[in-house]
């Protein structure tokens, strides 16, 4: 059969996958896409791509499903995946239910809102963790590991806010620009971002999973040196990220919706 032939011939070994390229590659829109191959597909191919679909998804949740935790607990969006730029004032929406993409900004909108560093501008700390993780140090390496699989380690250090402080200011200016048909309905504008020194974000595979790193934040190696601690090992790790100062991984926002300004601190 050649490759324009968008029929498949009952006679012929099924083998349409060639089929769903097309379709990806000509139909730039989900629907039309969706709608073409439900009529172009036979039963057998639908049902195993319909179920193929429902894997990737569940693969993703099962993925995702560690940020949405950690921003349940600390209040805050989680910049994802990590090491995702994200800046205050950022315009964009959520590609999926965690990812936030950045389409324009309020300066280039017309918006000038004045960003303010933390009123105290002290250091913080944020750490999240599950599934009994425990954490041992010798002679500067610091060993965390895990008990159950789906166990999750995370830590933001030397964290200091950069944030929108009126609130108010910006309501008014994103309703004006929503009356002025200058809004989307899905936008949403980033109005706080957590600054890192450090950001160590670890997720168990299996039972008994570990990581060692060399130095560490003095909050678990009260003795070492400042800077970005080096991974030396990692085993059963499913997610294994280690990242130095620069590193933005929590953020707060806001939205419109029917009118209202509503603020979004965390998934779900």
């Amino acid at each position: 059969m050649e490759r324009w032939d968008l029929v498949q011939s009952t006679s012929e070994a099924e083998d349409s996958s060639w089929i769903e390229d097309f379709a990806d590659e000509t139909l730039g829109e989900s629907d039309a896409n969706e709608r073409f191959l439900g009529q172009a597909l036979s039963p057998s191919t639908k049902a195993r791509r319909d179920f193929r679909g429902s894997l990737r998804k569940l693969v993703s949740q099962h993925q995702d499903a560690p940020a949405t935790e950690i921003s349940r607990a600390l209040g805050y969006l989680v910049a994802w995946p990590l090491g995702s730029a994200v800046r205050v004032g950022d315009v964009g929406s959520f590609t999926s239910d965690i990812s936030f993409a950045r389409l324009t900004s309020l300066s280039a909108l017309g918006v000038a809102i004045p960003v303010e560093e933390a009123a105290d501008g002290t250091l913080a700390d944020m750490n999240y963790t599950t599934g009994d993780v425990s954490t041992a140090v010798t002679d500067q390496v610091v060993r965390l590991e895990f008990t159950s699989p789906g166990g999750v380690f995370f830590l933001a250090s030397g964290l200091r806010s950069r944030r929108i402080d009126d609130l108010p200011g910006l309501s008014r200016q994103m309703l004006a620009l929503v009356d002025a048909g200058q809004w989307q309905e899905d936008w949403t504008v980033v109005t706080e971002v957590m600054e890192a020194e450090l950001v160590l974000f670890f997720v168990a595979d299996e039972e008994g999973a570990s990581v060692e790193l060399l130095g560490g934040p003095r909050s678990l190696v009260p003795t070492s040196a400042d800077g970005t601690p080096r991974l030396a090992r990692n085993n059963g790790i499913r997610i294994c990220y280690v990242a130095g100062p620069g590193t933005t991984p929590l953020f707060r926002a806001a939205r419109v919706r029917r009118r209202l300004f509503s603020h979004v601190a965390t998934f779900g």
